[in-house]
């Protein structure tokens, strides 16, 4: 199986990450996606980057003048990796399973958050939409025509949507159709997803939180 690491946190709690992967039974992580660039998404990357093998790096076109930031390109380029720009319409190549970027769709220079990356991931009839801290998904993904009608698990940045942890948001809220039955629960947790890509696996642990809790 693969290994995707979206994300992982502020450097001081990076060594959960690195405890987690390893718990999973990975050496080397295939995919690896940093959203935006601000610490608490990106501040241990560099750290776990230069404890793996790592296959693919995923970043938005926007930079942060900050010693974090600029340390990353350093570790990546002392690997000799490069950086896949992640932005709508681009994919990553999985067996037996389905990742495409939906965004960002525009770079907004005076704001990080909404030039997050966001991740769709499908297998079977199981979707997971992975979206960083961008705040604009219903805006800029209704006019590329995705559907994100059948999302199992969003993993979202949701303080603007003014919910507390794990409440049930109503789907309009979202800008998504409403469903007869309840509002989609949002995860807002700490900024980290380890993905086990196997497609034998992916139904059982699609995502784990820092503290390794199936979502």
């Amino acid at each position: 199986g693969e290994c995707m690491l979206i994300d992982c946190g502020e450097k001081a709690s990076v060594n959960r990450v690195i405890t987690l992967i390893d718990c999973l039974g990975y050496s080397k992580i295939d995919h690896v996606i940093a959203t935006h660039p601000h610490t608490d998404h990106m501040g241990g990357m560099a750290t776990v980057l230069s404890l793996f093998d790592v296959g693919e790096v995923y970043m938005p076109d926007v930079t942060a003048n900050t010693e974090t930031f600029l340390g990353l390109l350093k570790t990546i380029d002392e690997k000799g990796l490069s950086i896949n720009v992640a932005e709508s319409g681009e994919s990553i190549t999985l067996s037996g399973v389905k990742a495409e970027f939906l965004g960002p769709v525009k770079i907004y220079a005076n704001d990080l958050n909404n030039c997050s990356a966001v991740l769709k991931i499908e297998h079977g009839d199981n979707s997971f939409l992975f979206t960083g801290d961008q705040k604009r998904v219903p805006a800029q993904l209704g006019v590329q025509g995705h559907d994100i009608t059948r999302i199992e698990l969003l993993a979202a940045h949701c303080a603007d949507l003014a919910v507390d942890r794990n409440q049930a948001v109503p789907d309009q809220q979202l800008g998504l159709p409403a469903r007869a039955d309840k509002g989609r629960k949002l995860q807002h947790r700490v900024q980290a997803d380890v993905c086990g890509l196997d497609p034998d696996r992916l139904h059982q642990s699609p995502a784990l939180s820092l503290t390794g809790r199936i979502m």
